[in-house]
């Protein structure tokens, strides 16, 4: 059985994060300073959960 890896939950999550995230940057509703400071601290929860998962799975 062939596995989506790109089909989790948290992936999709961070993607619509971040896209939203250039979306608002684009129109002038964020600052780039806040949306790279938001874009680190999701790419920080998404590897935090990432870890996280794994222990739990065992």
């Amino acid at each position: 059985m062939e596995e989506n890896k790109f089909a989790s939950g948290k992936f999709l999550l961070a993607l619509l994060i971040t896209g939203m995230l250039v979306t608002l940057n684009l129109f002038g509703k964020v600052s780039s300073n806040d949306s790279v400071n938001q874009l680190v601290v999701l790419c920080e929860a998404y590897a935090g959960a990432n870890v996280v998962s794994k222990f739990t799975q065992r």
